[in-house]
């Protein structure tokens, strides 16, 4: 039985029914409600990525959220929250008339519970409008309306906050709702000459998705990675897709029937077989790239480079709490499967476990985890994969690759280095390593590339055969770059020139403690680095590539065929 509706909700649903039926309907649709928490003293947290923050403005933010409003008579809100900006404005000079617009239904649902605004919607003194209502208020906006963006949902919806400032552009790309790389390609995609709309698929409901496709009427859906269902969406919006794998996924691919909507460029050639074999035929691999507008050298203040400056560091998820998480997972399901007394087929698979991570820790140039435990424990991976559970391999290579992230900053302790990234670097402290918390994925990542002595580069376990995020980014900085040896690497950089390589644990301490010694050579290095990533290696040119590639690049008026090369070469 669902809960019944606040009062507010009430007398505010039965406003918008007089109004706008249409609209009230909407809102009170299905949609998705995990990005928002309530806290225990009744206000609202927002999670962007793995983060929550608050969505609770300052009365100093507010004033100055307000500050373009002067004598307006007309003001439109971009980002409702929970009311802070729309309750001045409608209790301000009588015939202003505020517009309030909000991507996330379930976000407005939430502040019509808690304040009633019913009489200010009866008169249309205040106006509701969502997701694709947006077109509308861009075509018709006057001259004389003053905008209100909302500190902190602006930003969040900042593909449609740039919309209301720059306006439409003749062509139009939806672009996925999804992590960080995700506002790197919206904002190559405007290089590219087209306007740039979210398309929020884990928040909306299919109406609401398809409303937003008949509005702004987009040529393609980019997307950062690919995930269940994007291919069949598209092809219900008749949309062809172009979708960029950077990041591993544990889950496992399912065959799609409409892979010829989709283009996939992943950052790993050993997945171009696992897509076309799910039935993605247009499949081809891409290394990943910087964003050099984002990653880029920087004259630090003494401040920042006490703080942020070292002889050498890494950023990275240490992985332990993956590797727990999925420790019990693979646990739980050898208990099901193993069927008997779980006390002892616990003990059973831990004993495993131990044996399996003690005898890859021997080696960790190479990945012998998935022949030792097929040898190990071969009817328990078959029976796993026959009944397409996730893969046993996939569990403890994580595990595996933890351990190795641990056992090598470990090591780097006895050069100072600082750690960033998650709790599980404290495991290291007790080494020498110091932990410097989470790192900001923006401007607080540029500081610790560019102003450290040796960055250091150490790939998952199970990854050897790609080229990190990490690499491009610190390049592009113009840090110097110790990185992990393969093949993909050697392709794109040469070590020496652009960057240095180690193969195990003693020749990165040996090449660490060199570096230290010769540290003109590491920047001439660093310096040589940074061009090739500059003229070869940015996001930019990654993106003309897959337009080109999909015949889409017809949509951009800045496309730039000469630019798009294939990217490798040194």
């Amino acid at each position: 039985m669902s809960a019944p509706l606040s009062p507010s909700l009430q007398r505010n649903l039965q406003a918008l029914l007089q109004v706008d039926r249409a609209l009230a309907e909407r809102i009170c649709g299905p949609v998705g409600d995990q990005h928002l928490r309530e806290e225990e003293d009744g206000s609202l947290s927002y999670r962007i990525h793995r983060s929550w923050h608050s969505l609770t403005l300052t009365p100093g933010q507010v004033e100055e959220a307000l500050q373009p409003v002067g004598d307006a008579r007309e003001v439109l809100v971009i980002g409702a929250g929970m009311g802070e900006l729309i309750d001045p404005l409608i209790a301000g000079p009588k015939g202003t008339l505020v517009t309030v617009w909000d991507s996330d239904p379930y976000l407005l649902r939430l502040l019509l519970s808690r304040k009633d605004y019913s009489q200010s919607l009866m008169t249309r003194r205040l106006k509701l409008s969502l997701c694709a209502d947006l077109m509308l208020e861009i075509t018709t906006a006057s001259a004389e309306r003053a905008t209100v963006f909302h500190p902190f949902l602006a930003p969040v919806y900042n593909n449609e906050s740039r919309l209301v400032v720059e306006g439409l552009r003749d062509q139009t790309a939806l672009v996925c709702e999804g992590g960080l790389f995700v506002d790197d390609l919206a904002q190559a995609l405007r290089a590219e000459g087209l306007s740039v709309v979210t398309w929020p698929l884990t928040r909306l409901s299919p109406d609401e998705l398809m409303r937003l496709v008949l509005t702004f009427q987009p040529k393609f859906v980019a997307s950062i990675n690919y995930f269940h269902g994007l291919a069949e969406a598209c092809a219900d919006a008749n949309l062809p897709l172009i979708a960029w794998e950077i990041d591993p996924s544990t889950d496992r691919l399912a065959p799609t029937g409409v892979g010829d909507v989709a283009h996939v460029f992943t950052y790993r050639k050993a997945n171009v077989e696992v897509f076309q074999k799910a039935g993605f035929f247009q499949t081809e691999s891409l290394p990943l790239a910087a964003d050099i507008d984002k990653r880029r050298p920087l004259d630090l203040s003494h401040t920042d480079s006490e703080y942020y400056g070292s002889e050498v560091s890494f950023v990275g998820n240490s992985m332990v709490a993956q590797g727990q998480l999925f420790k019990e997972n693979l646990c739980d399901l050898y208990v099901t499967w193993k069927d008997k007394d779980e006390a002892s087929a616990r003990a059973e698979i831990e004993e495993h476990l131990s044996a399996l991570l003690t005898a890859q820790a021997q080696d960790y140039t190479q990945f012998h985890l998935p022949e030792m435990l097929e040898e190990r424990l071969p009817q328990f991976v078959a029976a796993m994969r026959s009944e397409d559970k996730t893969d046993p391999v996939t569990l403890v290579a994580e595990m595996a690759a933890a351990d190795k992230r641990i056992l090598y900053v470990s090591n780097l302790g006895q050069v100072d280095v600082k750690v960033w990234g998650d709790e599980g670097w404290r495991h290291t402290t007790e080494h020498g390593a110091r932990y410097m918390g989470p790192a900001g994925h923006h401007d607080e990542l540029t500081k610790i590339y560019a102003s450290t002595g040796i960055n250091v580069d150490i790939g998952r376990l199970y990854q050897s055969d790609i080229v990190t995020m990490r690499v491009f980014d610190v390049l592009a900085c113009g840090g110097f770059l110790l990185a992990e040896y393969s093949d993909a690497l050697v392709e794109l950089f040469e070590p020496g020139t652009h960057l240095d390589c180690y193969r195990d644990l003693s020749e990165l301490l040996e090449k660490v403690e060199y570096y230290l010694e010769h540290k003109e050579e590491a920047a001439a290095i660093a310096r040589a680095g940074m061009a090739a990533v500059r003229e070869r290696h940015t996001i930019q040119l990654r993106l003309q590539h897959m337009l080109l590639k999909t015949g889409l690049a017809r949509h951009a008026s800045n496309a730039n065929p000469a630019g798009a090369a294939l990217p490798g070469g040194r």
